[in-house]
């Protein structure tokens, strides 16, 4: 299942390595792609990752991401 997200605040490559950190640390993320000048995030997970799992691993992090 792919899944897009939106991180408002990530700004920079230490921004990006965070959140990519953040996603890694999630079992049954299977990639993703992360564009830090669109600031969006594609995931292709498996379907039982939970969206708000994705979303509390990022904010946990400390940047703020919404599924669009």
């Amino acid at each position: 299942m792919k899944q897009e997200f939106i991180v408002s605040n990530m700004a920079c490559e230490g921004c990006k390595k965070k959140v990519s950190e953040a996603i890694e640390g999630i079992q049954g993320i299977q990639k993703y792609h992360i564009d830090l000048n669109e600031k969006k995030v594609w995931i292709d997970k498996d379907d039982s990752v939970q969206t708000n799992a994705i979303i509390q691993a990022i904010d946990d992090a400390g940047y703020q991401a919404k599924a669009i």
